[in-house]
């Protein structure tokens, strides 16, 4: 007990002469040294929620030379003897939020980023517009893609940074793009999905008109599906062109549309797609009874058929195919469940077959 004693009398009397406090070493060079003992800590100065609230223990007025840090703030800030200063060092006036990125279109492997793919990361800035140049970033992890935010300025106040988005991602994953704009650095990401993992939009009952179908030629080649480019080509065998026109059931069908089976032989058509799509929609015309059609995929999922028309009791639907029991019964159907590449129409041959058209305009796609 009297060794402790002396200790700190000892400790007390060193500090009195020479008026040098160390911590973590034993030659203070200053009226107080502090060295971190593992060169990496940092010295956490007094928190307020406000500056001008700081108390002094002693109950006497706030010492001159004081420094705190304000919450209010979120700065440094020091006593001069009759007023608190401003910031010393003054905050980022500008926050990202880059954990709450808004990817307004799905990104899949083994496909061309859409067109008009965006992400939109909220900001919120305390200050004035900061101007800033093009930023372009190279993903990381997931590799391939690239975003690129037009030159601009960060408005005062609350907004978003919309940097589009292109090429094509090497697989599956998540891509990291790192962002460093007006002395802020975040990092926002993407999920790249295979089309198989996405959800597929509800399968609705389309109306196929006229003004909508696509010939046996018009068919093939590049059409727009939900703003996107999508290339359509078709092989077949036992189909034919039906060259006029055909109405049924208050469905027509336009002239040069497909017209499928009948004479003894199984007709089929294959469509392909280059991006996935769904929700397909078909006018069909001149169907008999006994003539039964088959849609199938390149999915292993079942597909999703919803028919239409004033004859819908004359056919009826049977997991992927329909049938006909009236004579040259029209309708209008969906295919839709599943995304899909390939689409395949198969006629079992009865009857005298049946006349097809497509329409793509309002189906959906990738």
């Amino acid at each position: 007990m009297m060794k402790k004693l002396l200790t700190v009398l000892n400790l007390l009397a060193f500090i009195a002469i020479f008026g040098q406090t160390g911590i973590g070493t034993h030659t203070p060079e200053g009226a107080l040294d502090i060295t971190s003992p593992s060169k990496d800590w940092g010295l956490v100065l007094p928190h307020v929620d406000q500056a001008e609230n700081t108390k002094n223990p002693t109950g006497k007025a706030v010492k001159k030379g004081t420094i705190v840090y304000d919450l209010e703030e979120n700065c440094i800030r020091y006593f001069n003897g009759s007023e608190w200063s401003g910031c010393i060092v003054a905050p980022i006036p500008i926050k990202l939020e880059c954990g709450s990125a808004v990817l307004n279109k799905n990104i899949i492997v083994n496909y061309p980023v859409a067109t008009g793919t965006t992400v939109s990361i909220p900001y919120f800035n305390k200050e004035e517009s900061i101007s800033y140049d093009e930023i372009t970033i190279q993903s990381k992890g997931v590799t391939g893609l690239k975003a690129v935010l037009s030159s601009g300025s960060i408005k005062k106040g609350a907004g978003n940074l919309v940097f589009s988005i292109s090429g094509m991602p090497s697989a599956e994953g998540v891509a990291k793009f790192p962002l460093r704009i007006a002395g802020v650095d975040c990092e926002f990401v993407i999920t790249v999905k295979y089309y198989t993992a996405i959800e597929v939009p509800a399968i609705t009952n389309l109306s196929c008109d006229q003004k909508d179908q696509l010939s046996n030629t018009g068919l093939i080649g590049k059409h727009i599906i939900n703003g996107q480019e999508v290339m359509v080509n078709y092989t077949f065998s036992n189909a034919y062109t039906y060259t006029t026109s055909l109405s049924h059931c208050d469905v027509t069908t336009i002239a040069n549309s497909i017209w499928l089976g009948g004479r003894n032989s199984i007709g089929t058509i294959l469509i392909t797609f280059s991006r996935p799509v769904t929700n397909v929609g078909i006018a069909f015309t001149g169907a008999d009874p006994g003539e039964v059609v088959a849609f199938t995929t390149n999915r292993k999922q079942a597909v999703e058929l919803k028919k239409s028309g004033s004859c819908a009791n004359y056919f009826s639907i049977t997991d992927n195919k329909i049938k006909y029991t009236g004579n040259n019964v029209g309708g209008n159907l969906t295919v839709g469940g599943v995304w899909f590449t390939e689409l395949k129409l198969e006629h079992n041959g009865a009857g005298d077959g049946a006349v097809f058209s497509f329409c793509l305009n309002s189906s959906d796609g990738l």
